[in-house]
């Protein structure tokens, strides 16, 4: 048991450096950050939990505990650092289920979503966000993909042959 606190524990420690670090210095290349911090916390906490035991006793009795703590942080590191675009605050998916629910029982109407989901709201901030991690730059009025998107978008190709997703999802 104290194998399983301390890893839920760890986890919850680095999402709160997360979120400190978001609120007072967002890096630029946000998904890359993120996986790396949470990676990062991994070996840290590993270290932590095998050298620094609790008063109630070691944490880490065995390799096996090494092993599950690993494996939960693991788990628990890719499964936020994919979630996490859908769920941070300017995200498209999260602002049409808010504006939905705002509109009350009644709903709203196709032309009333797509009205208050402007591109100013929707797509400007992903440009941003794309100039920001350098997979874009703007070029003679037009955006182009630099080597960074070019390697973001093939990895993305291939996991779609790879499942045999068709384009566009």
């Amino acid at each position: 048991m104290p194998t399983l606190l301390f890893a839920i524990a760890w986890f919850a420690l680095a999402l709160v450096v997360h979120v400190v670090w978001w609120r007072v210095a967002p890096p630029r290349r946000r998904t890359a950050a993120l996986l790396k911090l949470l990676l990062a916390a991994l070996p840290v906490g590993l270290v932590a939990a095998w050298f620094v035991p609790p008063p109630a006793g070691p944490i880490v009795g065995d390799v096996w505990d090494v092993y599950l703590i690993a494996q939960f942080h693991l788990a628990c590191s890719l499964a936020y650092t994919c979630i996490h675009s859908a769920i941070q605050e300017d995200s498209p998916a999260l602002m049409v289920v808010t504006f939905v629910a705002a509109s009350g029982p009644n709903g709203c109407t196709r032309e009333d979503l797509l009205a208050a989901l402007d591109d100013d709201l929707m797509i400007h901030p992903r440009l941003r966000d794309f100039q920001l991690a350098g997979m874009i730059e703007p070029a003679d009025g037009r955006f182009v993909l630099t080597p960074a998107g070019h390697r973001f978008r093939r990895g993305f190709e291939t996991v779609r042959r790879i499942f045999r997703l068709p384009r566009g999802g």
